[in-house]
């Protein structure tokens, strides 16, 4: 989860080329940039900015295509986030912090 003016995003919590965890990635303005490569995502609405090109040899073959982030909508009320996810049963939910 991160706030971009006065608009609380959240976006999946790892980036969409290796899965590495977000944990580390820096948020500048609207743009997230994952520790590991550099790949950069709107939080927007999650579109890739920047794809990494640092790996190279087979292993590139099989994450080249750049792939945007998942969002979920939000709203904010009285100071509290509040998160629409994408399911109508709460018990498949399942938030790591």
């Amino acid at each position: 989860m991160t706030r971009y003016e006065d608009t609380a995003y959240v976006l999946q919590g790892h980036c969409s080329h290796m899965l590495f965890y977000f944990k580390d990635a820096k948020v500048d303005d609207c743009v997230l940039t994952c520790s590991l490569h550099q790949s950069q995502f709107d939080i927007r609405d999650g579109s890739v900015i920047t794809w990494t090109e640092k790996i190279t040899g087979k292993l590139l073959e099989e994450i080249k295509l750049k792939k945007q982030l998942r969002t979920y909508e939000t709203s904010v009320r009285d100071g509290i986030v509040y998160v629409q996810w994408p399911t109508n049963n709460p018990d498949n939910v399942r938030v790591k912090y």
